[in-house]
């Protein structure tokens, strides 16, 4: 369950404050396939492209529903699943 109350972020039991101007959040939140309990970078595209890069990963939303779930967000991951 995700509630989204301005720059509050409730995942479950977890609260995260959101530090960001992004005018696409509410959309990107809706958007945003990432499965991820208390994920900070949920909706925040910018942030969550940075954090998989810097880690040689992509990003929940390249892969579909069964993909995303295995949390295995590599590369070599991704071209299997094409």
């Amino acid at each position: 369950m995700i509630q989204i109350n301005a720059n509050r972020v409730r995942y479950g039991i977890a609260e995260h404050t959101i530090m960001t101007d992004c005018n696409n959040f509410k959309k990107n939140s809706a958007e945003c396939n990432c499965t991820y309990p208390g994920c900070p970078r949920h909706g925040i595209c910018c942030e969550c492209l940075s954090y998989h890069r810097s880690s040689g990963e992509l990003p929940a939303c390249y892969f579909d529903k069964a993909g995303e779930k295995s949390y295995d967000r590599s590369f070599e991951n991704y071209l299997r699943r094409r």
